[in-house]
């Protein structure tokens, strides 16, 4: 299939993105403070990682890098801000030289055309919030949804469009695995953490709205890994399919949409009961503008005989926990992408837009990224706003 600009029509948006730490380099300037990536590349984590203190050095090349972006013809530049550069430890108070530079590349986006797209969050945690227990100490729905209050006053002027935070799930796949702390297995700190995400994105657009009135539009981001049974799949792979995709999607849209959690489909979710208190499924309620849309690949699936022990301890106390790290710390971020690089899975992308669209219709669908095999098969199909 060959496709060009104009099959899109005239509505489509055509952008870019990046995150803060991808780009910007200049990791301890004017103020900034560590965070868990920083770390991670003291540390050793990071293969290669002195490269990332520097990135692309976009700070000191803002005004050359958006000209190149502006020559590439795309209408629209999404960009994430560093916390730990405005707010140093997470809490403040706010660093003025730091946020200068978000004003340079709104204004930048704006001189050249391009409607700037703000990212509130793209996993760059401050250390000292970190060391407090991350996002599975409650308290940094508070430190979060204050943080995107103050992005909203002082940019609120000259952005409309928002996005949240950038896939959670990858982040509860960071917690699991241990990659900025102890090494894992961390199954209870990582669903205590998505529930804390999920709050605190509610809370933060609640606040934003608050500031921005009605004319913003307010969205935030996940990957959508859908379980892709191979053919022949039986009843019991079927539920394991929809144990999976509770997991990796419903998790994250149903609360939002005021459904609360998807417990009863899946083993995965269950010990995560304990973090919710009275009041918490009112509270992860947020009527978001869009949803921003990162597709890179199903997680193919195919039944393996076990003998009845292991079956049995898989469906036991422990087995979910365990469970849970692994699908969502290697299947979902390793397996899945390498199992389906150049192969066609259009159909189970139009299948989740087709499901998105029956359940959860009241969010408008925004493309934020994909595996470039299925983009230009599917992006048509789909009637999305912008990739970006």
């Amino acid at each position: 299939m060959t496709l060009s600009r104009s099959d899109f029509g005239e509505s489509f948006t055509w952008g870019v993105a990046s995150a803060a730490f991808q780009v910007e380099g200049a990791w301890n300037v004017d103020g900034k403070a560590p965070s868990v990536w920083d770390e991670a590349v003291r540390r050793g984590r990071v293969r290669g990682g002195t490269v990332a203190l520097d990135g692309i050095d976009a700070l000191h090349r803002l005004d050359e890098d958006l000209d190149l972006i502006a020559a590439m013809g795309v209408g629209a530049n999404r960009f994430s801000v560093s916390w730990p550069r405005v707010m140093g430890d997470g809490r403040g108070p706010w660093n003025d030289a730091g946020g200068a530079y978000y004003d340079r590349v709104i204004d930048g986006c704006l001189a050249r055309g391009l409607e700037p797209w703000l990212t509130v969050h793209h996993w760059d945690l401050p250390l000292a919030l970190e060391r407090e227990g991350e996002w599975s100490r409650r308290g940094i729905v508070e430190d979060f949804a204050a943080f995107a209050e103050q992005l909203a006053r002082r940019f609120g002027d000259r952005v409309t469009n928002w996005m949240v935070f950038n896939e959670p799930l990858s982040v509860i796949g960071h917690i699991a695995g241990g990659i900025h702390g102890r090494l894992g297995p961390h199954p209870m700190q990582a669903l205590a953490s998505l529930h804390h995400m999920n709050l605190a994105c509610a809370e933060a657009g609640r606040r934003m709205r608050e500031v921005l009135g009605p004319d913003a539009r307010i969205g935030t981001t996940n990957v959508f890994t859908l379980a892709a049974p191979f053919e022949g799949a039986d009843a019991r792979l079927r539920k394991a399919q929809r144990a999976l995709e509770a997991l990796l999607v419903d998790a994250f849209l149903d609360p939002a949409a005021g459904r609360g959690y998807p417990f009863d489909d899946s083993p995965f979710l269950r010990p995560m009961r304990r973090y919710v208190q009275p009041g918490d499924l009112e509270l992860t309620r947020f009527d978001y503008d869009f949803m921003g849309v990162q597709y890179y690949g199903p997680l193919p699936m195919r039944s393996v005989p076990l003998p009845t022990l292991v079956r049995r301890l898989c469906l036991g106390v422990a087995g979910p926990w365990l469970l849970f790290t692994i699908v969502v710390y290697v299947f979902a971020f390793v397996g899945g992408f390498v199992q389906t690089w150049g192969r066609d899975y259009t159909p189970t992308l139009n299948h989740f837009i087709t499901a998105f669209d029956m359940q959860w219709g009241e969010f408008g669908l925004v493309w934020a990224g994909t595996a470039w095999n299925s983009l230009f098969t599917t992006l048509k199909l789909a009637g999305v706003a912008a990739p970006l």
